[in-house]
């Protein structure tokens, strides 16, 4: 086994996790849906953290195992974010879904979501930082790593998404929140579509 099946194997075990909590979520909102009224905003930001945590998973594969040098930096750039995602899905999810009003629900579980989806995006810059920018490059081979660089789409993105993190955490304004949702929505596809497809 190489170091970078031991390590993955560790990953892979923790994102089965999350993405089982996610499923499992998302099948009890289903099946209890006529006693839950709907708020869109809830259910689209639970769907943006679904496919960040799908998005995560998959860009494993960008970062050769030997930059991982340390247990420091497998703890704080591997598995804390994951686990800050982890924190996330668990406070979007509600417990109790008999005559839910998901709308209140989510602002009042606004805060608890965002604080450790804002440090997630804290520790995905300096993973970025930490690994450098061409080692990422280095491992695209479709076009559009030549006509659009990923890091072009990802440094105003996070300084866009970091602004708006603050401003909806101190801000709390429907308007607000819901554009803000709407926003990570559309980044987390872009994320998606710009990210390398292979070694």
């Amino acid at each position: 086994m190489s170091k970078f099946e031991y390590l993955m194997a560790f990953e892979t075990i923790l994102y089965g996790l999350v993405l089982a909590h996610c499923v499992e979520g998302f099948g009890k909102m289903i099946f209890h849906r006529k006693t839950i009224q709907f708020y869109w905003a809830h259910v689209l930001a639970f769907v943006t953290i679904f496919i960040v945590v799908i998005q995560t998973y998959y860009t494993l594969f960008w970062v050769p195992a030997e930059t991982v040098t340390s247990a420091w930096s497998f703890l704080v750039l591997r598995i804390l974010p994951l686990t800050l995602l982890s924190v996330a899905t668990y406070q979007i999810i509600p417990e109790k879904y008999k005559r839910l009003k998901s709308e209140k629900f989510f602002y009042k579980r606004l805060k608890e979501i965002l604080i450790p989806t804002i440090l997630f995006n804290i520790l995905a810059v300096a993973k970025t930082v930490y690994y450098r920018w061409d080692q990422y490059l280095e491992l695209g081979n479709g076009n559009i790593m030549g006509s659009l660089k990923f890091w072009q789409f990802v440094t105003p993105s996070m300084l866009i998404s970091g602004f708006a993190f603050f401003m909806v955490f101190f801000y709390q304004k429907k308007r607000l929140v819901e554009a803000f949702v709407i926003f990570m929505f559309i980044m987390s596809l872009g994320f998606m579509t710009f990210a390398p497809t292979s070694k």
